[in-house]
This record gives C-alpha cells, sequence and structure tokens, in this order.
C-alpha cells in the first residue's frame, strides 16, 4: 500500500505578523492564484491553508501531490513573504522504498529503529528520517528567497520521485560556453 498525500510547507513570517492568512491570500492573489476561504487553486495545483501558530508568525499550507514546476512556482511566491520555507514530504510504503533508492539509500523491512541522514542535493541540506518497520520515511529541508529563485524545489522534487536527472559533465560545459 503507498501513501503520498502531498507536501507540508511551513512559511515562517516575521514576528508579530498582524493577519498573515491574509498576506499569504494577497501575495497569491497578485501571483494568479485563486484563494477560496482556505483553499489555493491554480491549474492542477490544489493546496489548503493550515494553521497559524499562536505568535502568528508560521503558517502551514498542504499541498495535494504537485506536479514539480507548480510547487516550485508556489514556494517562489511564498519565499517573496516568508523568511523562510521549511519543506516536508511524509512517505509510506512503495513511495518511500523508491524515494529512499533515489536517494542512494536504503529502507529495510527488517530494520529495527529510526534511521536519520543528512544529505546535500543542489546545495540544500536534506533531512532524511527512515522508518524501516511501517516502510516510511520524512524528508525535510528549508528554503529562502535565493534557493526559491534558482528552482531548488523542483529539482529536489524530480530528484526524490525520479522525475528529472542531473546534468552530466559534458551538458553543463556546454550550458557554461553558451
Amino acid at each position: 500500500m503507498s501513501v503520498y498525500q502531498g507536501v507540508k510547507l511551513a512559511c515562517r513570517l516575521p514576528p508579530r505578523c498582524s493577519e498573515p492568512e491574509r498576506r499569504i491570500a494577497r501575495a497569491l492573489k497578485s501571483a494568479g492564484y485563486k484563494v477560496e476561504g482556505r483553499r489555493i487553486l491554480r491549474g492542477d495545483l490544489e493546496a489548503e491553508l493550515g494553521e497559524v501558530t499562536l505568535l502568528g508568525d508560521e503558517l502551514t499550507i498542504s499541498v495535494r501531490r504537485p506536479d514539480p514546476r507548480a510547487l516550485d512556482s508556489l514556494v517562489s511566491v511564498l519565499s517573496r513573504e516568508c523568511w523562510y520555507i521549511d519543506v516536508y514530504y511524509y512517505l509510506r510504503g512503495k513511495e518511500a522504498l523508491e524515494v529512499a533508492g533515489n536517494l542512494g539509500l536504503r529502507l529495510d523491512e527488517g530494520g529495527e529503529g529510526a534511521e536519520i541522514k543528512r544529505l546535500e542535493v543542489r546545495g540544500v541540506s536534506l533531512k532524511v528520517n527512515l522508518y524501516p518497520r511501517p516502510a516510511a520515511l520524512t524528508v525535510s529541508y528549508r528554503v529562502g528567497w535565493g534557493e526559491a529563485n534558482r528552482g531548488v524545489v523542483r529539482k529536489i522534487h524530480e530528484r526524490l520521485f525520479g522525475g528529472g536527472r542531473e546534468a552530466g559533465l559534458f551538458e553543463k560545459l556546454l550550458r557554461w560556453s553558451r
């Protein structure tokens, strides 16, 4: 059984931010997103505004089965309003095994305890929590404005799910020479 529902984003706002939901909704609307109550829509992207912390400095957004480019675009818009964004993937079953393999990790069914690995992907530090017994894993990382505007979110998403491939040395040299 596979359970991959989507991605959770935690948007860190300036301290004592007044009306964080309204601030984020305004930024999304100005970027062409449709905001209906707590729902965010644009093309195939469907997301939902979550809870705000008591201090009003963090807002969560749940994104259902995002396309890599749509997720990248959403995070890019949010990065203009947020100090940074924490991105969380929660995976179980087949998807957890595939993502672990794509990261060069093993999620052995016979293992007992949880294991934490730190990886560097596209200059961003990924924290991977492996849970062998239920065949589950979580991947989390933090992006700011600079990373969001370099397309890092899309590239990491593609790396996790095998949608993209790393450019070879020859391709990088050709790009550099242009």
